[in-house]
């Protein structure tokens, strides 16, 4: 991790949330260790790190391609570092009995894995149909679930819904939900599908998308004009 300069905010990298100093958790989705510092070009000389905290993903204009015919699901977090109770080898069997039914489906999954866990997906029998890209910047994670033919969405013991589904819900693939809690009962109202429907899920339509931040992002924009010099229009990932 770079050491953090006067003029760096600190980022979320699984959210985009923006905070003025590091801290281990973040406010907004509740993930573990995805805060890092970023350099704050776009403040006003002088200015405080302004503290936003908030799902508000905005769209980007970026443009991402996936290789191959797919169909191509799309996994964005972490595991472990994030919850104990998620790992990653739930995701591999689910995505081992997506392929039974779809043979061309291919996983890409965005993020840090642990060492255990990317051991775990090496000798895992689905493991030449999985891409692990990685930690990518926040736009290009926002483009790539634009690209993608399925989202799925992973969360397990916990109340707490997964952050990504504010950014899921600007795409407009459908969601795939995996994992057991009380998170799955606020869902409703939510377009989605157990993962277990996931052929039905991508012969579907594709679903329109929701901007559920809009009205924060507005808040939060009059917050930010007292320490940038001018409103941005794509976040600094």
């Amino acid at each position: 991790m770079r050491v953090a300069r006067a003029a760096d905010i600190h980022v979320c990298q699984s959210c985009g949330a923006v905070y003025g100093k590091w801290q281990g958790r973040c406010d907004a989705c509740g993930e573990w260790n995805t805060i890092a510092a970023e350099a704050a070009s776009w403040l006003k000389p002088g200015a405080p790190p302004p503290v936003v905290i908030g799902h508000c993903a905005e769209p980007t204009s970026e443009i991402y391609s996936f290789r191959g015919p797919g169909p191509h699901l799309l996994y964005t977090g972490r595991f472990s570092l994030s919850h104990p109770e998620r790992t990653i080898g739930r995701l591999l069997g689910s995505f081992e009995r997506i392929r039974a039914r779809s043979p061309g489906a291919h996983l890409h999954l965005v993020g840090m894995l642990t060492e255990a866990e990317k051991s775990e997906l090496a000798a895992h029998a689905v493991s030449a149909f999985v891409t692990l890209h990685g930690e990518v910047p926040h736009r290009t994670a926002l483009a790539m679930q634009s690209a993608s033919d399925a989202l799925i969405l992973y969360q397990q013991s916990t109340a707490a819904l997964p952050g990504k589904l504010s950014e899921y819900l600007l795409a407009t693939a459908p969601i795939l939900v995996l994992g057991d809690g009380e998170w799955r009962s606020r869902l409703i109202g939510t377009p989605h599908f157990p993962v277990e429907e996931a052929e039905y899920a991508l012969n579907s339509p594709r679903r329109q998308p929701t901007d559920v931040t809009a009205a924060a992002i507005n808040a939060y924009e009059a917050v930010l004009l007292g320490a940038v010099g001018e409103p941005r229009t794509e976040r600094q990932s």
